[in-house]
C-alpha cells in the first residue's frame, strides 16, 4: 500500500479489503480493485489421517488444551501474524475462534509463520501439524497436505459460492487514482474472460460468494 502511495510500483496486490481507517487515511487516494476470491482453509501434515475438524476441536487447540487427532498422534498448531487475511476470514467465521487466537498469541503457544509459503512448507515438515492457507496456493504448489473439512463441510467451490463453507478472502489489486497506462491494460487483461479463465483454472474463485467478505 506505502509503496503504490509513492508510486514506488504501479500495483499492490493486497488479500483482504482496505479498512475503513486507511480508506480515509494514507490510501484515500488509492483506488481497489477485487479480481479474485480464494478458499481458505485448514491443512495438515499428510500423515494425518483425519479429513475433518471440528471448530470445537479447533477451539481447544487453541487454547493450549491436549488435542489428538482419532489416531492417538497429538495436534500440533502452526500459527500466522496478528493480521494475516487467512486468520482474518477465520476470525470472522468461525465461533470462538477470536479469543481463543488472542490467548494463544499472548501465551506464545505456538510457532508463528510470516509468510505463506513458509507456512505450507512448515506443514510438510511437521508431524501432526495443522494451520490455515488458501485452497489455490496449494493447488499450485501441487503440495500433498491433507486439506480439511470444517464441521463435516468439504471447501469445496461449490460450497464456498454457496456460503456452505465459511471461509473465503478476497484478492485485490490496488492502484493509484492515475494509474500508469500499462497497469490499466493489465487490470483489463484480468478481469477479461481469458483472465478470469485463468483465476478459475488456478483453483480461485471469480465471483464472489454468498458470504462475501469476512
Amino acid at each position: 500500500m506505502q509503496a503504490v502511495r509513492d508510486r514506488a510500483v504501479h500495483i499492490g496486490l493486497l488479500s483482504r479489503p482496505l479498512s475503513p481507517e486507511e480508506r480515509s487515511g494514507p490510501a484515500a487516494t488509492l483506488a481497489q480493485h477485487p479480481y479474485a476470491w480464494s478458499v481458505v482453509v485448514f491443512a495438515a501434515h499428510p500423515a494425518v489421517v483425519d479429513r475433518s475438524i471440528s471448530t470445537a476441536a479447533l477451539v481447544a487447540l487453541l487454547r493450549g488444551e491436549p488435542s489428538a487427532w482419532s489416531d492417538g498422534s497429538p495436534r500440533v498448531f502452526l500459527s500466522r501474524e496478528r493480521g494475516d487475511s487467512s486468520h482474518r476470514a477465520a476470525v470472522a467465521r468461525v465461533a470462538g475462534f477470536r479469543q481463543a487466537e488472542r490467548e494463544a498469541q499472548e501465551a506464545t503457544r505456538f510457532r508463528v509463520l510470516y509468510s505463506d509459503v513458509e507456512l505450507r512448507f512448515s506443514l510438510l515438515s511437521t508431524t501432526g501439524s495443522v494451520g490455515l492457507t488458501d485452497l489455490g496456493a496449494s493447488a499450485i504448489d501441487r503440495l500433498p497436505l491433507v486439506v480439511l473439512a470444517l464441521d463435516g463441510v468439504a471447501p469445496t467451490r461449490e460450497n464456498a459460492l454457496t456460503g456452505r463453507y465459511p471461509l473465503v478472502k478476497p484478492f485485490v489489486a490496488l492502484v493509484h487514482a492515475s494509474t500508469h497506462p500499462l497497469a490499466e491494460s493489465f487490470l483489463r487483461f484480468v478481469r477479461s474472460n481469458a483472465g478470469q479463465s485463468i483465476i478459475e483454472e488456478s483453483g480461485f474463485l471469480t465471483v464472489e460468494p454468498q458470504g462475501g467478505a469476512p
